[in-house]
Formats: structure tokens, sequence, C-alpha cells
């Protein structure tokens, strides 16, 4: 940051803004109120996301004149994630590493928030706001993929934790995804990479405890969604050896769209070489509709459940 912008918020710290600043509009402007610097945030990411660009935290004021507690931050800079200039590399780091093209471009568009007493609270008001880029804005299907936006939400957590759990892959679980979805390859707000890391991640994760596990997420599934339906069957063994399970959008996609319905067993579960059956309708409109995964036997189900 140069020092003439350095300067400019300095002085802004102790400038008083219009208090009367409607916190729903979009567009973050000065004078802006926020009851902590995280809601000043993710007010500032939101609009990030939905112009094309995200943001990150970058310095942090503290107050060293506090005898009582000087560490107390007292104003906050967000930058656009294109900030600054990308750290040089050593020759010999250079040889080993893959040639990747910089993604900083010292880019100066940030938002700058300071603490202030407001009657009797203490609240974070905007003191400055840049939105001049010196680089290209990504559309709506662009920016979903920059690393802050690429999120799993919880629902699909939870399934995706179910598939690899029986065993599928990465990438017929994005697959399932999407077709559940009823979006376009490639569509999901989250990449093959997001799923690889969210599942190191997870604790506990054993094979040999799959089929139990699986069971567990299928029970705590059917607690969240009583329309949630599944079944299995255990093998001479006491091993499970079938099961399937459809989620309950699925059972009333198929009430409505089940008189086409294609079985497609393209899929194979390469981490138990079992065979991965489902059902696929097709809505109003043309677009596939997931409706049932499962691992073979599946007519004691049907029968159950009126499928």
């Amino acid at each position: 940051m140069s020092t003439e912008v350095r300067d400019e918020i300095e002085l802004l710290t102790n400038v008083d803004f219009p208090q009367a600043i409607n916190i729903d509009d979009w567009i973050p402007c000065q004078g802006q109120i926020f009851d902590s610097d995280d809601d000043a945030y993710n007010f500032y990411s939101s609009f990030a996301q939905r112009s094309g660009f995200s943001i990150r935290r970058h310095h942090v004021y503290r107050n060293t004149t506090d005898e009582g507690n000087p560490q107390t931050v007292y104003k906050r800079e967000f930058v656009c994630h294109r900030s600054r200039v990308s750290k040089s590399v050593k020759v010999n780091e250079l040889e080993s590493q893959r040639k990747r093209k910089a993604s900083r471009c010292s880019c100066s568009a940030r938002l700058v928030v300071a603490k202030e007493t407001i009657g009797s609270e203490e609240k974070w008001v905007v003191i400055y706001f840049n939105n001049v880029h010196n680089h290209d804005l990504l559309d709506e299907k662009e920016v979903q993929f920059l690393p802050a936006y690429r999120n799993i939400p919880v629902v699909d957590q939870n399934r995706i934790l179910m598939m690899y759990k029986a065993g599928c892959s990465i990438n017929v679980t994005m697959r399932l995804l999407e077709l559940e979805k009823g979006i376009d390859v490639g569509s999901l707000p989250f990449m093959d990479k997001d799923i690889r890391n969210f599942l190191q991640n997870q604790s506990g994760i054993d094979k040999q405890n799959d089929a139990l596990d699986v069971l567990k997420l299928c029970k705590g599934l059917k607690e969240l969604d009583d329309a949630f339906q599944y079944d299995y069957t255990i093998d001479e063994n006491k091993k499970l050896e079938h099961i399937i399970w459809a989620f309950g959008d699925s059972i009333r996609a198929y009430e409505s769209f089940g008189d086409v319905v294609v079985f497609d067993t393209t899929y194979r579960i390469n981490r138990y070489d079992m065979p991965l059956g489902i059902w696929l309708g097709v809505d109003n409109h043309g677009n596939s509709v997931f409706l049932v995964v499962f691992y073979y036997e599946m007519r004691r189900f049907l029968r159950s459940h009126g499928l």
C-alpha cells in the first residue's frame, strides 16, 4: 500500500461519518456501521463474491499506548485477494517447483474499518473503501472456484462421507451429486481436491469400519429427514452385502417424474470392486433427476416402499 493511501487512512480514523447508513445495501460505503470486525469482513466478502473477486484479512492496527491492554485492535484492513505481489522464489526452489502464474498484482482495492464508540457501545465503522481493481473481475460461474468460496455445504458433507464409506470414488461422488442436484458437469461449488481435503481431515476413516459407519450415517439422515429411506442385507458372515438408499427429495422427484426411469450400472466402485447402480428420471424440462443409489439386491426395498 502506498504511503499516500496509508496517510489517508490514518487521517480518516478520527473523522465522524453519518450514521444513517442502510446496512441492507450490499455495496460498502464510508460511514457504514457494524457490530464487529467479523461482521464487516463477512459483508465485504459477500459484496466481493457478487462482484467477481475474493478478499483476505490484511493489516491489523493495535493500540500500543494502552497500558492496560496494549494488544487492543482498533483498526483492520481487508484487501482484494490479488493485493500486493507474490513473494520472490529462490533459484534452487524454483527448479523444484512447477511454474505457476502469479495471482497477485498489487491490486489496491480494499476496505478499512475502525473501532468507534457510538453512544455507549463500541462499533466498527468503515473509514475507507476503494473498489478500483487493476485486473479483470470474474463472472458468476468463475468466481465460485476461488478458494475463498469453495466451501462444501454441510448437507453435501454428509452425503460425500456416506458415499465414501460405501466405496464411491471421488469422481463418482461428484457425478452423483451433480445428478442429484440436476446441474451440469463441473457446476458444483467445490472441486475434487476440496472433497479429497475434506475426507483427509475426517478422523477415524477406516475401511474395516466403513460398513458400520454407512449404516450410522443412514440412521442419522433418517432422523433428520423421515422421508429418507434405506435398506440393506447381511451375508452369512454377518457382513454388509447390499445397501440401497434414497433421499426424501429424490423420492418426491420419483413421484412426479417416475413414468420413465433409466437404470444405469456403468459406474463401478473401485474401492471394493462392487457394482454401483443408480436410477435416473427426467423432469418436465428434460433435465436428469437423481432417484436412487444402491449396491444391489433392490427387490425387497422396492416392494416395501412401493417404488
